[in-house]
C-alpha cells in the first residue's frame, strides 16, 4: 500500500509540473504574438546569432599596402592569408578523413591518428543576410561575438624589404607575427601567406600548428608546438599522446617509447590503443622481442584482437613467416570489418612473398581488393609483387596507373617511391629521379625518398644535388649528432656512395669536405687512408691512418672496422713495396704502431681494471697481428 501511495504522489507531481510548463508556454506565446512582427524577427535573429557566436572565428581585415606599385592590394593580401589558414586545416582534415588504408596500418606510423582540437573558423560569413528596421543579423552577430569574446581580428601591413616584402600581422591580444621575406609576385604572396598563417596558428592552436609544421618537414618546431599544446593543458592525456605520435612519425623512437610509457602511467581511457602504439615503436626501433612480447600480451591476455595484426608483422620481420601466417589466419577467421580484413590480407601476402610463394601472395592482394576496392596502397603492393615474381614492366604499368588515378591520395608519395625503385631496376634513372623528387616534395619528412633520390643523383653524377638530399636526411635524423653535424655526415654519406661506385677521386674530395667540417672525423680519415692506399699514394695513406687513430671526441665518429681493414691494407702495401721512395712512409707507419703499443701498455698499467674501448681492442689486435 505504501508503494502505491508513493507512486500516486509521483504521478501527481509530474502532472503539476507539466501543467506549469503549459501555462508558461501559453503566456510566453501570448506575449510574443502581441508584439509587432519585426520584434519577433529581431528576437529570432538574436537567438540564432547567439547560437552561432559560440564558435570562435578569426577575421582578416585588409592589409595596409605601401604606395609603391605592387601587383596586389590589401584585400588580396587578406584573402591570401585567409586561404592559407583554411588550406592548412583542410589538408589535415582531408588526410584524417581519407577512407583508404594508412601507412600506420601497413608499416610506418603517420600523423592521421592525432587528435586535432576544434579549430576556429576563418572569416566565417553570416549564415544569412537579414535586416529588420535598420537592425541587421550581421550587426547582432558581431555584437554577440564581442560579448562572448569569440572574435579575433587580425590586421597587418605589407612591408617592402629590398626586392622583396614581408607580411606583418597582429591581433588585439597577440602578435606581432612576421612572415619570411618573399619576392614581389603572386607566388611570393602565397609563400609569405602560408608562413604567416603557421605563425598565427601557433598562437591560436599549437596542436594544429605542430602538425602543419611536421608535415612541412620543420620537425623541431613542430614537436615544440605539440609539446606546448600539452603544457597548456597538462590534464588532457590525448595531447600528450599527440606528442608521442609526433616523435614516432619522425623516427624518434626512443623518445616515443618513453612518451608512451608516461601516457600509460596516467591510466588513459584506451590503454590498449596506447600499448599498441608502444609495441609499434619497439618494432620500428628494431627491438623485436619487446614488440612481440607486448603484442602477444595484448592479443592473448587482454583480448585485443587488433594487436594480432601488429604481432604478425613483427613475426614476419623476425623471419618467422609461418608464425605470421598463423596469426593472420587467426585474425581473419573471426574478423568481419572490411577494412581490417584488407589490412590482414596485405600483410599475409607480404609474408607469403618472403617465403617465395608468389602466386599465393598475388591471390591475397586480390582478396584484399575485394574488401577495399581500388585502394592505392594495395594496388602498389600488388604491382611490386607482379614486378618481383612475373614481369617488371607489368609491375611498373600497374603502379603508374595507381599513381595516375590517385593524384590527391595521401599514399601518393609511397606509390611514387616504389615506382621509382622499379624504374631504377629497369635502368630508367632519370624517370626514377623525377618520381623520388616528387615523393620528397609531397612529404618533406619522407627519409626513404630523400635517400633514394640521393642515391640516384650520385649515379647520374649530380653530386651537388645528392649532397643537398643527404643533408636533408641528416637534419631529419633521430640522432642529435647527425642533426648537429648535418654537413659533415652528408659529405660522408655522399663519399660512401661514390666509393661504392668506384669513383675514388670524388669520394676522396667528399671525405676531405667532411674533415673540413670536423677535423677529428676518424671514419673519414680512415676511408681516405684506404683510398690513398689503393691508389698507391702510401705517404698520404699513412698520414690519414695516423689521423684516424687519434680518438675522436665523439665516439660515434670512430670506425673500428675500417681501422682493421686499413691496417691490413697498409701492411700489404708496405710488404709489396720495399723500394726506396716509400722508406719514409714505412718508417712513419712503424712509428705510429709503436706509439699505439706504448699507449695501450701505459693505459693498461694505469688502470688494469678499466676495459679497453672497442677501438682500443681493434687497434691492439691489429698491432699484435702485424708484430710491429
Amino acid at each position: 500500500m505504501l508503494e502505491n501511495n508513493s507512486y500516486g504522489q509521483t504521478r501527481a507531481r509530474i502532472r503539476e509540473s507539466l501543467t506549469r510548463v503549459r501555462r508558461f508556454s501559453s503566456a510566453t506565446w501570448r506575449m510574443l504574438v502581441s508584439f509587432p512582427a519585426f520584434y519577433l524577427a529581431i528576437f529570432a535573429m538574436a537567438a540564432y546569432a547567439l547560437w552561432e557566436a559560440r564558435t570562435p572565428v578569426t577575421m582578416i581585415t585588409p592589409f595596409q599596402v605601401p604606395k609603391a606599385d605592387l601587383p596586389f592590394s590589401g584585400d588580396i593580401v587578406a584573402d591570401a592569408l585567409q586561404d592559407a589558414l583554411k588550406s592548412i586545416r583542410n589538408e589535415i582534415e582531408e588526410e584524417r578523413q581519407d577512407p583508404g588504408l594508412r601507412s600506420s596500418e601497413t608499416g610506418l606510423p603517420d600523423l592521421r591518428n592525432m587528435l586535432i582540437p576544434a579549430f576556429r573558423r576563418i572569416q566565417a560569413p553570416p549564415r544569412f543576410a537579414v535586416e529588420v528596421k535598420g537592425v541587421s543579423y550581421e550587426r547582432i552577430l558581431s555584437f554577440a561575438r564581442d560579448l562572448m569574446g569569440t572574435d579575433t581580428t587580425v590586421s597587418g601591413d605589407v612591408v617592402l624589404n629590398g626586392n622583396g616584402f614581408v607580411l606583418m600581422a597582429r591581433a588585439a591580444d597577440a602578435g606581432p607575427w612576421e612572415s619570411v621575406s618573399s619576392p614581389i609576385s603572386a607566388e611570393g604572396l602565397r609563400e609569405a601567406s602560408k608562413d604567416l598563417a603557421k605563425k598565427i596558428l601557433m598562437a591560436q592552436d599549437p596542436t594544429l600548428a605542430g602538425v602543419a609544421l611536421l608535415k612541412d618537414g620543420q620537425v623541431e618546431q613542430g614537436l615544440a608546438e605539440l609539446n606546448r599544446a600539452r603544457s597548456l593543458n597538462p590534464t588532457d592525456v590525448r595531447l600528450k599522446l599527440n606528442l608521442c605520435m609526433g616523435f614516432a612519425a619522425n623516427r624518434r623512437y626512443k623518445e616515443a617509447i618513453e612518451c608512451y610509457k608516461d601516457v600509460l602511467a596516467t591510466n588513459p581511457r584506451s590503454p590498449h590503443e596506447v600499448s599498441e602504439y608502444l609495441a609499434q615503436a619497439y618494432y620500428l626501433k628494431g627491438e623485436r622481442k619487446e614488440a612481440i612480447d607486448l603484442y602477444e600480451d595484448l592479443a592473448y591476455k587482454q583480448g585485443d584482437r587488433q594487436a594480432l595484426l601488429g604481432l604478425g608483422e613483427a613475426l614476419d620481420d623476425n623471419k618467422d613467416y609461418s608464425g605470421a601466417l598463423t596469426v593472420y589466419d587467426e585474425f581473419l577467421a573471426t574478423e568481419r570489418q572490411d577494412r581490417s580484413r584488407a589490412i590482414a590480407h596485405v600483410k599475409r601476402s607480404l609474408a607469403l612473398s618472403h617465403m617465395h610463394r608468389h602466386d599465393e601472395a598475388l591471390n591475397e592482394y586480390e582478396e584484399a581488393l575485394k574488401d577495399a576496392p581500388r585502394d592505392v596502397l594495395i594496388l602498389v603492393h600488388e604491382g611490386l609483387e607482379v614486378a618481383e615474381s612475373r614481369d617488371l614492366d607489368a609491375g611498373i604499368a600497374q603502379i603508374q596507373s595507381a599513381v595516375d588515378e590517385n593524384k590527391n591520395s595521401d599514399s601518393l608519395p609511397f606509390a611514387l617511391l616504389q615506382l621509382g625503385v622499379l624504374l631504377e631496376r629497369k635502368g630508367a634513372w632519370r624517370s626514377a629521379i623525377d618520381d623520388y623528387q616528387m615523393a620528397a616534395q609531397l612529404r618533406p619528412t619522407y627519409v626513404e625518398a630523400h635517400l633514394k633520390l640521393a642515391h640516384a643523383l650520385v649515379h647520374e653524377r649530380e653530386r651537388a644535388r645528392a649532397f643537398a638530399e643527404y643533408n636533408k636526411v641528416a637534419k631529419l635524423s633521430a640522432s642529435d649528432l647527425e642533426r648537429g653535424y648535418s654537413h659533415m655526415f652528408a659529405n660522408q654519406w655522399l663519399a660512401n656512395e661514390l666509393l661504392n661506385l668506384g669513383n675514388y677521386a670524388d669520394a676522396a674530395s667528399a671525405y676531405q669536405a667532411a674533415i673540413y667540417v670536423k677535423a677529428d672525423d676518424s671514419a673519414a680519415h680512415c676511408q681516405l687512408a684506404l683510398i690513398f692506399a689503393r691508389q698507391g699514394r702510401l705517404s698520404r695513406a699513412v698520414h690519414e691512418y695516423g689521423a684516424a687513430l687519434a680518438p675522436a671526441k665523439l665516439q660515434e665518429l670512430n670506425d673500428s672496422e675500417c681501422l682493421v681493414v686499413a691496417d691490413h691494407v697498409l701492411d700489404q702495401a708496405v710488404t709489396s713495396r720495399r723500394s726506396g721512395h716509400v722508406t719514409e712512409a714505412i718508417a712513419e707507419l712503424r712509428k705510429i704502431k709503436q706509439g699505439i703499443k706504448l699507449n695501450t701498455q701505459f693505459a693498461t698499467a694505469q688502470n688494469a681494471l678499466a676495459p679497453p674501448t672497442d677501438k682500443a681492442k681493434v687497434v691492439e689486435q691489429a698491432v699484435l697481428r702485424t708484430g710491429h
